[in-house]
């Protein structure tokens, strides 16, 4: 397995290759249409999994933003010839070179359409995030990515926080930690997501985790007797500016929180 990304210029042209490739060449003729309306960046998960993988370790779906209006991205799918459809939230989702293409008008993102997030660029996006593995930004324009100066560093040590845990799918911010836990390489769990996680976690039984995680992420991290023994060793940690071990059972990872 490919090792994690040594620096940003590493990072670029592994996601630059990932794009450049035959089998997404759909994807990459989209985006230069879509660049008419507004510069695109590609966000999120698909660059957290190239920077921790490589590209071909990569499967789920790739989310787009542009810099321009709802009124503008409304006009565009219904002027292009591609079949889309549009969620509850605004943006638009398609089928290019068989990944699920989601995208959306930067402004009209939910973190900043509820206030959450004030929007002074496109550079607020990184602070609408679930945690700061996602927090990352690649413009299609520019070729260049936005991040935090650390960014790579943090992950490079395994260390995972949450940004932002206000989301219309609550139970989904949850599976989401667990599995990067279990799934990518987190290895110390920052104060805020510890914080975050002695609430949340506690708000719902293992049992419903254990089927929540087969059901939303298609196989069980986690099973109800490893939750369990999560839970009460979470319950029972004080916080610490350096961490604590978590050993959870059922896998090989210590984790610290």
């Amino acid at each position: 397995m490919i090792g994690i990304a040594v620096n940003t210029d590493a990072l670029r042209k592994r996601i630059i290759r990932f794009f450049d490739s035959y089998a997404r060449a759909q994807i990459l003729n989209f985006v230069r249409h879509l660049s008419a309306i507004g510069e695109v960046y590609v966000f999120g998960g698909l660059i957290r999994d190239i920077a921790l993988f490589g590209g071909k370790e990569f499967n789920s779906d790739i989310d787009l933003v542009v810099e321009c209006s709802q009124v503008d991205l409304d006009y565009f799918f219904s002027a292009c010839e591609l079949l889309a459809q549009r969620n509850k939230f605004g943006g638009y989702r398609t089928i290019l070179d068989g990944w699920s293409v989601d995208v959306w008008a930067v402004e009209e993102t939910w973190a900043f359409k509820e206030g959450l997030v004030e929007y002074s660029g496109v550079e607020s996006l990184l602070s609408t995030t679930v945690t700061t593995w996602e927090s990352v930004l690649f413009s299609f324009r520019t070729r260049k990515i936005i991040s935090s100066m650390d960014y790579l560093e943090r992950i490079s040590r395994g260390e995972l926080d949450v940004v932002l845990v206000e989301n219309p799918n609550r139970l989904g911010v949850l599976l989401k930690l667990l599995k990067a836990m279990c799934d990518k390489r987190a290895r110390i769990v920052m104060p805020g997501a510890l914080a975050y996680l002695k609430v949340e976690l506690l708000e719902y039984s293992s049992v419903y985790l254990e089927q929540a995680q087969r059901n939303a992420l298609g196989r069980v991290y986690l099973d109800y007797s490893s939750i369990d023994d999560l839970k009460w060793q979470v319950r029972n940690m004080n916080f610490d500016l350096f961490g604590s071990v978590v050993d959870i059972k059922g896998s090989n990872l210590n984790i610290k929180f």
